[in-house]
């Protein structure tokens, strides 16, 4: 998929350290979201969208002399603009090991488990794709959870549409394991952060999905 024409107009804070682009995305007719986790090593980029010339000013004010680091991708369908990126600020690109449709060859695979630049550790995920992962940053307790949810429209964090998710059942398992791990924000590719209650947005989506599991919101990719 090709890039967003769309811009992020700004970067904001999510909690200390972690920040958030946002675009209405016209390639899925659906917000997108995009982050950069700021640390001693310099600027993360998770799945990341163009920026107006606001927001990029503001992320390399952030990055400092650090630079741009790395960028990390939790699945192919999630390259946006992670290759322009790379020839701009010279970021090495790291996508899941065995993703397919990749556009040019990542700099770095990675597996389960693995940790990535900034912190960020490696969960492996699937459902929404067989190469889908989120991402766990255990310094702030912040869950970069993909595609497994969404938090859409006020309607509360839900599940992306079935026919839009590769194994749907192995979708709703990544998302219950997701409960194993310790954190207390949760950052989805489409949606609202969810700053307060984050595993309660998860058991809420659940039984939601429990009672109607054609409920979900519809993200086309």
């Amino acid at each position: 998929m090709s890039e967003p024409v769309a811009q992020a107009a700004s970067l904001r804070e999510v909690v200390p350290g972690v920040f958030r682009c946002h675009i209405q995305d016209e390639r899925v007719d659906a917000p997108s979201e995009s982050y950069a986790v700021a640390g001693a090593g310099g600027v993360v980029l998770v799945d990341p969208l163009p920026m107006s010339p606001r927001a990029r000013a503001s992320l390399e004010k952030l990055a400092g002399e650090r630079g741009i680091a790395a960028i990390c991708l939790t699945a192919s369908h999630h390259q946006r603009c992670a290759w322009r990126y790379r020839d701009q600020f010279g970021a090495r690109v790291h996508a899941p090991q065995g993703a397919r449709g990749l556009e040019r060859s990542a700099d770095h695979t990675f597996r389960d488990g693995d940790q990535l630049p900034g912190g960020l550790l490696a969960l492996r995920s699937p459902g929404p794709s067989e190469s889908h992962y989120a991402f766990l940053l255990p310094k702030s307790s912040v869950l970069f959870c993909g595609d497994l949810l969404c938090n859409i429209d006020r309607a509360g964090t839900r599940f992306i549409v079935s026919d839009e998710h590769k194994d749907p059942a192995a979708t709703r398992e990544s998302v219950r394991k997701l409960l194993d791990r310790d954190f207390r924000v949760i950052c989805f590719a489409h949606g609202e952060p969810v700053t307060r209650g984050a595993r309660r947005a998860i058991l809420a989506a659940l039984r939601r999905d429990a009672a109607s599991p054609a409920g979900g919101r519809r993200v086309a990719r």
